[in-house]
C-alpha cells in the first residue's frame, strides 16, 4: 500500500520540520477585496448619489500562513537556535498542533450597483483556492523525537487521532445583497465549484501501548484516508489536469448573512460562510484504517528506530481500499461582528469566527481609519483559541477612479521572525506565521446632478419651521427645540421633559419609572402580597413553607411532615432487609448483613496458609495451561495440579472455589459456557486425586471481571485465567 505510506510518512514529516501553510476563519482585512468577494451582507458601494456603479476586481491574492499549538516552539528553537531545543515540547504532553494554510486568487470579480436607494448590489468572481490542515498532538511529537522512554508502562489513548486534509479546487461565485428597510439588509452568495485534488485523513479512534519494560510498543488505528487521485499511477498530473478540465469533481456552496443598524453608529452583522460540498470522481480511492499492530524488540526506546519501524509498517493500518465516489465539506464557518463607527474617520469592528467541524475559534478586534481623503489604515488583532496571536494591518487607497490595497495581517510575527535571523531569540517563542494580501481594481460610476432650490423658504417635515432653520428638517419636531421632537430616551411614550427616569422605561403612575420591587423576587409591589418577604410568582411573592424542616419545600415535598433527603424527593430512606442499614447505603437491600460491610453478608475467611502452601497454589494457577479453543487440560500442567491435590489433603478443613474467566472474544454467553466447563474439568481432576467433592465449588465467570485491558493482545492473553481461592 505505497499510497498509506506515502500520505502518512509525508504528513507526519510535515508537521515535524517544516512551517507549512496556515489558515484561519474568516478574512480580516476588513473594508478589502476579500470583505467584498467573502462577505454577502456588507455593501460596498456606500455613495448613493450614483446611479450606477461598477467595480472590476483584477486580481485579488491572498497567501496566509499560520501554525498553532507547541510546535511553533519546536520551529522557533530550531530556526533560531544552534541546538534543538528538545525540551521546549516534552514538558506540555497532549497539546494539539495544528497548520493551517489557505491561498486565494480571485482572478476575475465584478461588483455592480443595482439600485442606489437600496443599496443593492451584485457580484460575480471566479478564483481558485487552496486550503489544508494538519493537526498532530505533542505525544506523537514527543515519540517520534525523542522515544518512548517518558512513556514506559503508558497507554496513549486519541494520541495518533487526527483530521488533516489538503485541497484545491476552482469556484465561479454569483452574489446578491440589498437593503430590506432602514435597519435590515441582507445578502446571499451562490458558488459552482470544480475539484482540482484533494486528499484527507481522518483517524478518530487510535492508541499507542508502551510497554513498562520496554518489550514492545502496540499501536491500534481506526479511521480512513480519502484521495482524489491514485498514488500508483504513473501519470498522477495528468490525471490531475484531465479531471480538472473536463470538470469530473464538482461541488456547490452558499454564504448568507443578515446586518441589523442598532443605532445610526453600531451595527451588528450574523454571518454562514461556505456552507456546501464537493463531490469527487469515481476514480477517487477510500482506504479503510482499522488495525493494531505490535512492534517488539530493542527498538522500543530509541527516537530513530521507533520512526523507521512505523514507516515500515504503515501498510499495516490498512484493511481495504475502495475506489469510487465520496465527498468533502468546505471550511464553514459563523462570525459573528459588531461594528462602531466613531465619527466620519474612525470605525471598528469585533468579530467572533467559529467554524462548524473544528474545536478552534477566533476572536479579532479590527480598525479603520482614515488618514487622508483617500488613504485609509486598516488593523487588526486577532486571537485563536489555540494560543494563537496575530497583529497586523493593511493601507488602502481609495481615488475616483482606482482603488488598491496591500498588507498582512500577521505584521508582528513577521517582523519577529525576520529580526531573529540576525539575533539569538531562542529563549523568546512567539507563533510561527506569515501571510501577504494585495489587491488592485478599476472604478467606474456617475453622480447625478444635485438639483439647486431654495431650502431657506422650505418645511420639508411640516412642523412650521423652515428648513434653513430646522435643526431636523426631516423629523417633524417643536419650534422650542428648533424643529427636532421632545426626546423619548426610554420609549416608554413619557418625554424626557416629565420623566424622572428618563433611561429606564417606566410606567406614568411612577413619575416614568418603572413599578418596584423592594423584596426583590421578581413580584412587582402592585401584586406583590408580601412585598417585603421574598416569594415565588406562583404564590403571589410569599415564601413558601417547609413543615418539617428538612430544607425542601412543602410544594415539591413528597413527605412534607416527615423529614428526608432531596435525593428521595424530601420522603426518608426504607430498610427492606431491617439490617438497620437504610436502602440507599445499603448494597444488599434484600439480604441482612452487618453495617461495617455496607448491609451485605461477610464473605468466607480466606484460608491461613503456609509459604509452601501458597507456592503450591501460585504454581498451578501460573502453569495451568488447556489445550487451544478446548476444555483438555494440558500434560505440562498436571504436576503442579498434584501439588496442589496433596495441599487440600494434608488440611481436611479447607474447601477451594475454582473461578474460570476468559476475555471479551466471541460471544458473552459462549465465553460463560467455556469458562465453566474449565473450571469444572479442573474439580474432576481433584476429585479423581480423592478430594471429596463437597469441599470443591467450579464457577465460570466468562468474560466477566477482566483484570487488564481488552482492548490490547496483551490485555486479552492476561484475561484468559483460571483463579484458586482457598477459604475455611
Amino acid at each position: 500500500m505505497r499510497i498509506i505510506r506515502i500520505t502518512l510518512v509525508l504528513v507526519v514529516f510535515t508537521c515535524l520540520v517544516s512551517t507549512v501553510f496556515g489558515q484561519r476563519y474568516s478574512l480580516y482585512n476588513s473594508q478589502t477585496f476579500p470583505d467584498v468577494i467573502e462577505n454577502p451582507t456588507r455593501p460596498y458601494f456606500y455613495d448613493t448619489c450614483k446611479s450606477w456603479a461598477t467595480t472590476l476586481i483584477f486580481p485579488q491574492v491572498g497567501f496566509d500562513v499560520a501554525v498553532l499549538g507547541d510546535i511553533n516552539k519546536l520551529i522557533v528553537g530550531a530556526v533560531f537556535s544552534d541546538t534543538l531545543r528538545s525540551n521546549t515540547i516534552r514538558n506540555s504532553k497532549r497539546t494539539g498542533n495544528i497548520i493551517y494554510s489557505n491561498f486565494n486568487l480571485n482572478l476575475f470579480s465584478l461588483k455592480l450597483l443595482l439600485n442606489p436607494k437600496r443599496q443593492s448590489e451584485f457580484l460575480l468572481n471566479f478564483g481558485v483556492r487552496f486550503e489544508s490542515r494538519i493537526n498532530v498532538k505533542n505525544d506523537v511529537l514527543n515519540l517520534f523525537l525523542f522515544g518512548s522512554g517518558d512513556y514506559a508502562g503508558q497507554t496513549l489513548n486519541g494520541a495518533l487521532n487526527m483530521k488533516t486534509y489538503a485541497r484545491a479546487y476552482s469556484e465561479f461565485n454569483v452574489g446578491y445583497r440589498t437593503n430590506l428597510n432602514e435597519w435590515l439588509s441582507g445578502g446571499i452568495s451562490l458558488k459552482y465549484i470544480n475539484g482540482i485534488v484533494d486528499q484527507s485523513i481522518n483517524i478518530s479512534d487510535s492508541y499507542v501501548e508502551i510497554e513498562d519494560k520496554g518489550r514492545y510498543i502496540a499501536t491500534g488505528i481506526k479511521g480512513s484516508l480519502n484521495t482524489s487521485f491514485d498514488y500508483d499511477s504513473e501519470t498522477i498530473g495528468d490525471d490531475i489536469y484531465r479531471n480538472f478540465i473536463n470538470n469530473k469533481n464538482s461541488g456547490f456552496g452558499v454564504s448568507f448573512g443578515a446586518d441589523m443598524k442598532i443605532t445610526e453608529s453600531l451595527s451588528l452583522t450574523t454571518n454562514i460562510k461556505d456552507m456546501g460540498l464537493i463531490f469527487w470522481n469515481d476514480e477517487s480511492v477510500t482506504y479503510t484504517l482499522d488495525k493494531e499492530t505490535v512492534y517488539r524488540g530493542a527498538n522500543a526506546f530509541s527516537g530513530p528506530e521507533v520512526r523507521d519501524s512505523i514507516y515500515t509498517n504503515l501498510s499495516n493500518y490498512s484493511v481495504d481500499n475502495r475506489e469510487g465516489k465520496y465527498h468533502t465539506n468546505l471550511n464553514t464557518r459563523v462570525d459573528l461582528q459588531l461594528q462602531k463607527h466613531f465619527g466620519n474617520r474612525l470605525s471598528g469592528t469585533f468579530i467572533f469566527a467559529k467554524p462548524f467541524f473544528y474545536p478552534e475559534a477566533d476572536f479579532a478586534v479590527l480598525s479603520d481609519l482614515r488618514l487622508t481623503r483617500k488613504w485609509h489604515l486598516l488593523s487588526n488583532l486577532v486571537y485563536n483559541t489555540s494560543n494563537y496571536f496575530a497583529l497586523g494591518g493593511h493601507l488602502q487607497f481609495k481615488g475616483r477612479w482606482l482603488e488598491y490595497y496591500f498588507g498582512s495581517e500577521q505584521l508582528g510575527n513577521m517582523i519577529f521572525h525576520a529580526q531573529g535571523l540576525s539575533q539569538d531569540v531562542a529563549n523568546q517563542v512567539v507563533p510561527v506565521g506569515f501571510d501577504y494580501h494585495v489587491g488592485i481594481a478599476l472604478k467606474f460610476g456617475r453622480c447625478r446632478n444635485k438639483p439647486v432650490t431654495n431650502q431657506t423658504l422650505k418645511d420639508s417635515d411640516g412642523d412650521g419651521v423652515y428648513d434653513g432653520l430646522d435643526k431636523c428638517p426631516n423629523t417633524p419636531g417643536s419650534i422650542d427645540r428648533g424643529g427636532c421632537p421632545y426626546q423619548d430616551t426610554d420609549g416608554d411614550g413619557i418625554i424626557d421633559f416629565v420623566d424622572d427616569c428618563e433611561k429606564i422605561p417606566g410606567v406614568v403612575e411612577f413619575g416614568g419609572c418603572p413599578i418596584p420591587d423592594m423584596d426583590k423576587d421578581g413580584v412587582l409591589d402592585d401584586v406583590d402580597d408580601c412585598p417585603q418577604i421574598a416569594g415565588p410568582k406562583e404564590n403571589k411573592g410569599c415564601p413558601i413553607e417547609d413543615t418539617d424542616k428538612d430544607g425542601i419545600k412543602d410544594t415539591e415535598d413528597k413527605c412534607p411532615r416527615l423529614a428526608g433527603p432531596i435525593s428521595n424527593n424530601g420522603c426518608p430512606y426504607e430498610d427492606s432487609d431491617n439490617d438497620g442499614v437504610t436502602d440507599d447505603k445499603d448494597k444488599c437491600p434484600n439480604v441482612v448483613g452487618p453495617q461495617s460491610n455496607n448491609g451485605c453478608p461477610e464473605e468466607p475467611k480466606t484460608a491461613d496458609l503456609s509459604k509452601e502452601e501458597k507456592k503450591a497454589v501460585d504454581e498451578a494457577f501460573e502453569n495451568l495451561v488447556f489445550k487451544t479453543g478446548g476444555t483438555t487440560i494440558d500434560p505440562y500442567s498436571i504436576p503442579s495440579l498434584v501439588k496442589l491435590a496433596n495441599v487440600l489433603s494434608n488440611r481436611p478443613e479447607i474447601m477451594l472455589i475454582v473461578e474460570g474467566y476468559t476475555d471479551n472474544v466471541g460471544s458473552a454467553a459462549g465465553n460463560k459456557r467455556l469458562s465453566q466447563r474449565r473450571a469444572d474439568a479442573v474439580k474432576k481432576f481433584f476429585v479423581e486425586k480423592g478430594i471429596n467433592p463437597e469441599r470443591l465449588t467450579a464457577v465460570g465467570y466468562g468474560e466477566e471481571k477482566p483484570i487488564a485491558d481488552n482492548g490490547t493482545a496483551f490485555g486479552r492473553s492476561v484475561n484468559r485465567r483460571v483463579e484458586f481461592k482457598l477459604i475455611q
